[in-house]
């Protein structure tokens, strides 16, 4: 083993000034551009990441919020039919307005349920429950 690093020593100590500047450069760009490359990937890997999570977890939101809108709408409808007299001339056009709002909540069951996320599209990171929680019953 003494004679390898006295080999290194040798071949560092016949070197001229100029040689050694270049190769201390090369060795201080080369330990830039390692955490650079590493920090690049990393970024990378992160951003796509991000890029799955809008495409999947931003639409169900999205569609969770229009769901709680329109059943909000539809609740309404269900109190104004509940108050109205029987026989009042609202009736047919509540009935109806709760028809299409039921017609429009089932169009976005059904749309959140074909975003329901798969093993492909899941998150890269283990789902873990709260701390203190247990799953016995």
């Amino acid at each position: 083993m003494k004679g390898v690093s006295e080999s290194v020593r040798g071949a560092f100590a016949r070197m001229t000034i100029s040689r050694a500047l270049r190769f201390g450069l090369s060795v201080v760009i080369g330990l830039l551009l390692l955490p650079a490359a590493t920090s690049a990937w990393y970024l990378w890997q992160a951003s796509s990441q991000v890029g799955d999570l809008a495409d999947t977890h931003m639409p169900t939101a999205r569609i969770t919020g229009e769901i709680d809108g329109l059943m909000n709408k539809y609740r309404k409808e269900q109190w104004e039919y509940l108050a109205l007299p029987e026989g009042d001339e609202e009736v047919p056009a509540t009935v109806e307005a709760m028809a299409e709002e039921d017609a429009e909540m089932r169009a976005l069951f059904a749309g959140f349920r074909e975003l329901s996320p798969n093993e492909e599209s899941s998150p890269p990171w283990p789902r873990t429950r709260a701390p203190g929680r247990t799953t016995s019953g």
